[in-house]
Protein backbone atom coordinates (compact mmCIF):
# COMPACT_ATOMS: atom_id res chain seq x y z
CA UNK A 1 0.00 0.00 0.00
CA UNK A 2 2.99 2.23 0.78
CA UNK A 3 4.47 1.85 -2.93
CA UNK A 4 0.84 2.09 -4.31
CA UNK A 5 -0.67 5.30 -2.30
CA UNK A 6 2.34 7.18 -1.50
CA UNK A 7 0.37 10.12 -0.76
CA UNK A 8 -1.90 8.73 1.58
CA UNK A 9 -0.76 9.23 5.40
CA UNK A 10 0.67 6.09 6.86
CA UNK A 11 -1.49 6.54 9.91
CA UNK A 12 -4.44 5.98 7.03
CA UNK A 13 -2.64 3.21 6.02
CA UNK A 14 -2.04 1.51 9.33
CA UNK A 15 -5.98 1.74 9.93
CA UNK A 16 -6.59 0.19 6.78
CA UNK A 17 -4.34 -2.59 7.52
CA UNK A 18 -6.07 -3.44 10.67
CA UNK A 19 -3.71 -1.85 13.03
CA UNK A 20 -5.91 0.08 15.64
CA UNK A 21 -2.90 1.73 16.97
CA UNK A 22 -0.82 3.36 14.12
CA UNK A 23 2.43 3.16 16.43
CA UNK A 24 2.14 -0.54 17.10
CA UNK A 25 1.99 -0.53 12.86
CA UNK A 26 4.95 2.11 13.03
CA UNK A 27 7.20 0.18 15.68
CA UNK A 28 6.38 -3.83 13.41
CA UNK A 29 6.96 -2.09 10.11
CA UNK A 30 10.79 -0.89 11.63
CA UNK A 31 11.25 -4.55 13.28
CA UNK A 32 10.27 -6.67 9.50
CA UNK A 33 12.06 -4.11 7.11
CA UNK A 34 14.26 -2.23 8.81
CA UNK A 35 13.64 1.33 8.00
CA UNK A 36 10.89 3.94 9.39
CA UNK A 37 7.90 3.16 6.98
CA UNK A 38 8.58 7.15 6.16
CA UNK A 39 11.80 6.29 5.32
CA UNK A 40 10.63 3.13 2.92
CA UNK A 41 8.21 5.45 1.29
CA UNK A 42 10.35 7.80 0.49
CA UNK A 43 13.01 5.42 -1.08
CA UNK A 44 10.01 4.17 -3.09
CA UNK A 45 8.42 7.24 -4.41
CA UNK A 46 8.24 7.70 -7.85
CA UNK A 47 10.34 10.03 -9.29
CA UNK A 48 8.71 12.75 -11.00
Amino acid sequence: MIETQPDQSLKKTAIQLGFTDPTSFYRYFKHATGMTAKEYRDAHRPQQ
